[in-house]
Parts: structure tokens; sequence; C-alpha cells
């Protein structure tokens, strides 16, 4: 019997990256302000490559957000996990586009994954990945409930204008 895969929701995937990318900020700002020299730059890049690189790929792909809301990146069409190299290049795509782009990239992919179907952002394209939900939030309807819903589901997208 084949396991189902849930697909992360926008809400869960937005969480978790504003976790850590808070995260990331308050490291920077807690360095900036307390440190002095030379050691503050060895351990600002030490810090944030742990953060950023190191304990994703240490964890298969799973950032502090995402090991704290249950998800995780998989490839796209085997649900395989990621090997350590390929969380390597998307975390750093992620961010090398961020600081190309002056957060241009992080904004499209907001709204790449609020507005997608499969909630799928613009690193997650490039790498033909997608982020599942290991503990989803499913329903328990009562009766011909599901029916129901996908009566309406399928009118609502099979539906012309007239």
């Amino acid at each position: 019997m084949k396991e189902s895969i849930y697909i992360a929701n926008f809400i869960k995937r937005s969480n978790a990256y504003l976790l850590d990318f808070g995260m990331t900020i308050l490291f920077i700002f807690m360095c900036a302000f307390t440190l002095m020299g030379w050691l503050q730059k060895v351990i600002l890049i030490l810090g944030l490559y742990l953060l950023i690189f190191l304990i994703p790929c240490l964890n298969q792909g799973q950032s502090i957000g995402k090991l704290i809301f249950k998800l995780k990146p998989l490839h796209l069409k085997s649900h395989t996990p990621l090997a350590w190299w390929e969380i390597q290049l998307r975390e750093l795509t992620k961010y090398l586009l961020f600081i190309l782009t002056f957060g241009l990239s992080h904004i499209i992919s907001y709204f790449m994954c609020s507005e997608r179907s499969d909630h799928r952002t613009l690193h997650d394209l490039i790498f033909k990945t997608e982020v599942i939900d290991l503990k989803p939030q499913i329903k328990n309807y009562e009766g011909n409930q599901f029916a129901e819903d996908d009566y309406y589901q399928n009118y609502q997208t099979q539906r012309t204008i007239r």
C-alpha cells in the first residue's frame, strides 16, 4: 500500500520560513551589536553556515522552522529525500536569489506559494522539489460530507462562462 503524501499548505510553509528568516536576522543583529573585530566575522560566518546550510543538511532538508512545523522537502516525482548536495544547492540558491534580487525573489516566492495549488516556490521549481507535511491536519467529516465537498469543488473548477 502506497503511503499518502500531503503537500504542505501556505500557512505552515510561511510560518516555517518566517521562523528561519527571523532567527537568521536575529543572529546577525546579535553578532553585529555584541562582538567586535575579526572574531565577529568568523562567528557570524560559522553561525550563518550552521543555521542556513548545516542544520538542513543533517536533518534531511529540514531547517529549524521545518522541523518545528513538521515539513520536509522531497523530490517532486519520486518523493525521495534530497541528497546532502541538493540541500546545500537549494538553500544556497534561495539565499543567493534573495541577495541578488534585493529580496524580490522571496516576495515572488511568497505569492507563488499562496496562489499555486501545489504551493511550490521559486527554488522548488528550479530544483524540482516539493515540501510535504509530515503531520497534516485531516478533518473528520460526518456522513457524506466528502461527496458534497467534492461536488462543490468540481463545480467551482469546471463551470464555464456563459
